[in-house]
């Protein structure tokens, strides 16, 4: 039996609007977006910016960070709303909806900045984790590698086991002691 504790917070589960990753059709990310928004959803599609080349001309376009995934920050209630989109797939999670951290999309919302080179990592880094202790990205904790001899922060995802990356100078960051 329930109690009127668990009711009230099930409830509340269901009508606190939270962000949840959604998988989409290949290169319906942008389309879909549109359409919830028009809905009056609001999405997250974090993008980085390509050069891309063809045969006549060079163009500079927008590609999905995280191809076939975006967020939408919804309340569950509305869940079918969102799911009976054109080119929806799902809402990632297993057998329910899992949210996404709020920390984790104001990090990715933060490495968005015109003047900083995100690139999505091939793998989940597991490691000592580190926060950034001064620059734009303090506050944001991840993990550190080297690349090209440079140092590079990760943030991951882990819902989506995606991670993405960007330049840091080593001596902004600290160890945390989780």
């Amino acid at each position: 039996m329930k109690t009127s504790d668990q009711s009230i917070h099930e409830k509340t589960l269901l009508t606190t609007p939270r962000w949840y990753a959604l998988h989409t059709r290949s290169r319906f990310e942008k389309k879909i977006a549109m359409l919830l928004e028009d809905k009056g959803i609001a999405t997250y599609l974090p993008v980085k910016q390509i050069r891309r080349k063809w045969k006549d001309r060079k163009k500079i376009v927008d590609f999905p960070l995280f191809p076939c995934y975006f967020f939408v920050h919804i309340p569950l209630l509305e869940k079918k709303k969102v799911i009976k989109t054109k080119g929806v797939v799902r809402i990632v999670g297993f057998p329910e909806p899992v949210p996404v951290p709020e920390n984790q999309i104001e990090a990715l919302k933060r490495f968005e900045t015109k003047d900083i080179i995100v690139d999505p990592y091939p793998e989940f880094f597991k490691g000592k984790e580190i926060e950034v202790k001064r620059g734009p990205f303090r506050g944001i904790k991840g993990y550190v590698i080297e690349k090209n001899k440079k140092f590079r922060l990760l943030v991951g995802l882990e819902l989506l086991a995606q991670v993405v990356s960007v330049e840091i100078d080593i001596e902004d960051i600290k160890t945390t002691d989780a």
